[in-house]
């Protein structure tokens, strides 16, 4: 059914709709929207973070073996470059003496034979002299100069703890030997001094001096027996390095 309204329309009954009584109501309406949607994006994005954490955990408990690993092969490559450092240095320094043994082999006579040979570094040696001693060698009553201090004899010796990041201790200092000891028996002293002009002549010594001799018995015959010392010249030891 429909109901008409008839009446005139000053007569009609006019509806007011008070706008600002809704406007309170609509605000607070938005309001506990925007509050609700900013708590869920809140939420959202705090699930996501402890959801990316637990992710992140897995994979470094994965990895962490791994990790571990390389730590230790990066420990490892830099002991061994100190080592490589080191064994350079070394070698950069060393001395060798195969040809100084070669060529007090070639210069013994045949009836003589080496018992003995050692290298020693004497701080303290005042050379003889003598008919075998070669010009500007010491006399006993003049001070024996510090090899150390001269060119050409330096010391074995890596970095120092002040240069060393990780303040390990480089390798002690070992000083090169500065004389040679040889031992042996000949069968005639004449031989014996043939020996000492012979090492006289080489490039190696700056003074030969005979320490001692003695008497030794042989098979058959008596030989004598003898010990020299033969100081070493700077830098000459190692004339022709292989």
């Amino acid at each position: 059914m429909y109901e008409i309204n008839l009446l005139p329309p000053e007569l009609q009954k006019k509806v007011a709709i008070d706008v600002s009584k809704m406007l309170v109501p609509l605000v607070v309406v938005v309001i506990l929207i925007v509050m609700g949607g900013s708590y869920w994006l809140l939420q959202m994005k705090q699930y996501q973070a402890a959801a990316e954490t637990a992710r992140i955990d897995v994979r470094l408990n994965e990895i962490s073996p791994l990790v571990r690993k390389i730590e230790r092969m990066k420990r490892e490559r830099l002991d061994g470059e100190k080592k490589i450092k080191t064994y350079r240095q070394i070698t950069a320094q060393r001395v060798t003496f195969i040809p100084m043994l070669n060529a007090i082999a070639q210069t013994m006579p045949v009836d003589m034979w080496l018992t003995d040979i050692s290298l020693e570094n004497r701080r303290e040696y005042a050379a003889r002299g003598g008919f075998a001693s070669p010009p500007g060698v010491l006399a006993m009553n003049e001070q024996p100069e510090d090899i150390n201090n001269k060119p050409g004899n330096n010391t074995f010796s890596s970095d120092s703890k002040d240069n060393d990041p990780d303040g390990e201790e480089g390798v002690k200092e070992v000083p090169p030997p500065n004389l040679v000891v040889l031992k042996g028996v000949s069968y005639s002293p004449a031989s014996v001094g043939v020996f000492i002009n012979n090492l006289s002549g080489l490039p190696y010594f700056r003074n030969i001096d005979l320490i001692e001799t003695s008497v030794k018995k042989l098979e058959g015959s008596i030989g004598q027996a003898f010990c020299i010392e033969a100081r070493l010249r700077e830098g000459k030891q190692d004339v022709s390095k292989s």
